[in-house]
């Protein structure tokens, strides 16, 4: 049960058209006209996608604005049944071939998102995006080796990038390798960002895996404090206190995370970590 979809904002940065090329429209669609209501924005989609007169690369681009759209509103189907036709239309679009393995990586459609993630490469293999995105793949189908190269990728250039240490940090971490360096990657980020709840999460994983059940819940409840309805940050803090022999604030915290997400327990169990 993977529990982050990678940094995967950075792909709602990426547009498919330059600005200057846009009509009304496409910007409007795209959201590079400035803020408009939803309804408008969606309508400007609409429109776009029913525009059948436009070249096929025109008409493919018009789904993939609408797909993210789609899945920025949390219509993750809306969204896959877009990038579908975009990649009928066009099966050589980057944009499309690697939104569509961003939606299958959030729908836990692992595999088949390997094979949309596979293809963006040999599209655009400078992408690094891809490989963020096709660690979390291999994360969740716990093949770790493969997730933790896809983040090591390109390692130099990437050494101050929060996504791909965090990702590091939590391929170790939930793999049960080479932990010391899964808590240098999350302390790099930490250092930049020391409010980052996620990162903290993976810390506390590493601590919990290093034996260092203080630390681990430091991390935790650290995370609590900024995101206190985090099943992953509740739970983890419950774990660490029982290890610290701190039974009754353990099994506490325990029901509480259990109580915001039923299946916590076995999504720790699936990362190696049992109460």
């Amino acid at each position: 049960m993977y529990r982050h979809v990678v940094t995967i904002a950075l792909f709602l940065g990426v547009l498919t058209l330059p600005a200057w090329s846009q009509n009304a429209d496409e910007a409007t669609c795209a959201g590079t006209a400035g803020p408009v209501p939803k309804e408008q924005q969606s309508a400007a989609c609409d429109r776009l996608v029913a525009d059948t007169s436009r070249r096929v690369s025109r008409q493919a681009t018009a789904h993939v604005l609408r797909a993210r759209l789609r899945r920025l509103n949390g219509d993750g189907e809306g969204a896959l049944a877009d990038y579908d036709a975009a990649v009928t239309l066009d099966p050589d679009s980057f944009d499309a071939v690697l939104g569509r393995g961003l939606v299958k990586v959030e729908a836990h459609k692992d595999d088949e998102a390997l094979t949309d993630l596979n293809r963006a490469l040999k599209l655009n293999p400078s992408t690094d995006l891809v490989y963020l995105l096709r660690s979390g793949a291999y994360l969740s189908l716990h093949r770790y080796s493969e997730a933790i190269a896809d983040a090591d990728h390109n390692v130099h250039s990437n050494e101050w990038v929060p996504g791909f240490l965090n990702q590091r940090c939590s391929t170790r971490a939930i793999a049960g390798i080479e932990l010391d360096k899964a808590r240098t990657a999350c302390d790099l980020v930490l250092k930049m960002y020391p409010n980052n709840s996620d990162t903290l999460i993976n810390r506390g994983l590493v601590g919990l895996k290093q034996q260092l059940f203080q630390a681990a819940w430091d991390d935790y409840n650290a995370a609590v404090k900024i995101t206190p309805r985090s099943p992953w940050a509740v739970y983890g803090r419950g774990i660490a206190a029982l290890r610290l022999g701190r039974a009754d604030e353990g099994k506490a915290d325990l029901a509480t995370a259990q109580s915001i997400r039923s299946n916590i327990a076995a999504a720790f169990a699936d990362e190696g970590i049992t109460p």
